[in-house]
């Protein structure tokens, strides 16, 4: 059992700091009510980091929790923006609304400071999805200049987009001409003057490098952590942090998000290395980690399941590869996870699953590919995801989804299996024990199955062995529905007859290439279960999978 880790807060006083832990395990809807029930609560919300903000937000549904965003800093709304309105490098101006019904929905005091506090080309760009100025200035009668404009419509002529646009934004500017007359005339020029195009790329420029500050990258550049890093020329020193000196003057990530500490639970030896707590370092460069990961992934950083799964896989990553560098000591682990750039580990530990993956792709493109029986199709097809997944059925045969990898014995297992497949694909292409027919020649009708790709390589084994007992050649030529009842005499003949050719086989098998025997014994059971229990009256092909059948 670990102790539940603890990570650093930002820097505030004792009080604040001791209110944000309690936050941590507390649910969303708790999370809010622990917010408003406190003496100072904008004092606590805005001492939450803004991917945390964020992330309750949208857990809640931030039109039902409009009070949270009254209680937060321009930062943190810029923030909130950055992550939730954009859609590529594209600005969506139908979401963006979203935050301005959220901001009209404060009070005064709040709303002013939010305005001002908030990203100025940001609330620029915010705005003009939605109101146009069609007069400015210019169109203030200069004779009038004794008599001071007593409302924005005399200095500006505005169109909106709609009734309900033009009922909020007049709001906005009423409240803006009232009480920050020089901030009003600023963002209205702004609107009135910059083209959208222009503003779009400038405001995109800089949500990019606020997000790249906290570990948000473009697709492209984030799924270079999954960079090809060969396993086995994988060398600790090469990715020893404390031996750069940049790195020594690095400070942490002062909005380094808290909920990483508490979303997911890590496992086996990673849990042991985090048993005693992150250090504010560690903390930050695992909240970079994960949002680079989140990235990589375009995962929705609003959604809490898909952040729980994005951390998890985090996780597992780093566990893979401690396992695979300190086997099961866990105080090597914990040295190399201080030591070495956790983006390290992370790439080792996917390329680790990457490096099955290569192998079950080589041998899907082999001569055996189209005849794969379904378990190992089904092992080939889950490690041949853009994430390699383990095939459960392998752990438990019950279930046969596609799961993360987690540890490195699971990767071990499959290696195992692939090893198998590998010395089946070379015994069958260089010596093969029978011709493998075409697949785009092979003529099927009238039999059972009726197409080459539904035939696997048990069946095309078991069929020629079938072909051999009869007195014809070993060859993979669909049997006869009348040579079941002596096929069937034969196998059942006596036990130990049956164990004999089982072993008799294996071993020529085995001789031919070692490692092959394994495919042997999953052919002949599927006779043992499937084939030899039937009675005689039986003997028909409703009841049949272990041949290859001609009905006619």
């Amino acid at each position: 059992m670990t102790r539940r880790r603890q990570g650093h807060l930002p820097s505030v006083n004792a009080s604040l700091a001791h209110q944000i832990q309690a936050l941590q395990t507390r649910s969303a809807r708790q999370k809010y009510q622990y917010l408003l029930d406190q003496q100072q609560p904008e004092e606590l919300v805005q001492a939450l980091p803004a991917q945390d903000l964020y992330l309750l937000l949208k857990e809640l549904g931030p039109l039902d929790v409009p009070e949270l965003v009254g209680l937060a800093s321009g930062a943190q709304l810029t923030c909130c923006i950055d992550l939730d309105c954009w859609r590529g490098d594209q600005f969506d101006s139908r979401q963006g609304w979203l935050w301005l019904e959220l901001l009209a929905q404060q009070d005064e005091q709040q709303q002013l400071r939010l305005l001002e506090e908030m990203d100025f080309d940001a609330l620029v760009l915010l705005l003009k999805g939605h109101l146009h100025i069609v007069h400015g200035l210019e169109a203030w009668d200069e004779d009038n200049n004794d008599a001071p404009p007593q409302r924005p419509g005399q200095i500006y002529e505005c169109r909106y987009a709609g009734e309900e646009q033009a009922r909020l934004l007049e709001g906005l500017q009423d409240l803006l001409f009232r009480e920050r007359r020089s901030f009003f005339l600023q963002l209205m020029e702004a609107v009135r003057h910059e083209t959208r195009l222009t503003l779009t790329e400038e405001v995109y420029q800089l949500r990019s490098g606020r997000l790249g500050d906290l570990g948000f990258y473009e697709p492209v550049e984030a799924r270079l952590l999954r960079a090809w890093l060969d396993p086995a020329s994988f060398r600790p020193q090469d990715f020893d942090k404390t031996a750069d000196p940049l790195w020594s003057r690095q400070t942490a990530l002062p909005e380094a998000p808290l909920f990483i500490l508490t979303a997911a639970r890590p496992q086996d030896l990673l849990a042991e290395v985090l048993s005693g707590g992150l250090t504010p370092a560690l903390h930050s460069e695992l909240a970079l980690l994960l949002n680079r990961a989140m990235s990589a992934d375009q995962v929705d950083v609003g959604d809490p399941v898909a952040v729980r799964q994005s951390l998890e896989d985090v996780y597992h990553y780093l566990n893979i590869a401690l396992g695979h560098l300190a086997g099961s000591a866990a105080d090597t682990a914990t040295e190399l996870f201080g030591r070495l750039y956790l983006q390290s580990l992370y790439r080792l530990g996917f390329c680790l699953t990457e490096r099955l993956a290569r192998q079950a792709r080589s041998l899907r493109r082999s001569c055996l590919g189209p005849w794969f029986d379904p378990p190992a199709l089904a092992l080939l097809t889950a490690l041949d995801q853009p994430k390699p997944r383990l095939y459960a059925a392998l752990i438990d045969p019950v279930h046969a989804d596609m799961r993360p990898f987690t540890t490195c014995s699971q990767l071990q297992l499959v290696q195992r299996e692939l090893d198998t497949l590998q010395a089946l694909q070379q015994l069958f292409s260089r010596q093969p024990p029978f011709a493998l027919p075409v697949p785009t020649e092979w003529d099927l009708c009238d039999c059972q199955p009726p197409q080459a790709n539904e035939v696997g390589l048990a069946q095309l084994f078991l069929t020629a062995l079938a072909n051999r007992l009869l007195g014809e050649a070993f060859a993979p030529v669909p049997l006869a529905l009348v040579a079941l009842e002596p096929l069937h005499q034969r196998l059942t003949a006596s036990a130990g007859a049956f164990e004999a050719l089982w072993q008799q086989s294996r071993q020529q098998f085995e001789q031919q290439q070692p490692g092959t025997g394994v495919f042997v014994d999953y052919a002949f059971r599927l006779l043992q279960q499937e084939f030899c229990p039937l009675a005689p009256a039986d003997l028909k092909p409703a009841f049949i999978t272990a041949f290859v059948l001609r009905l006619s």
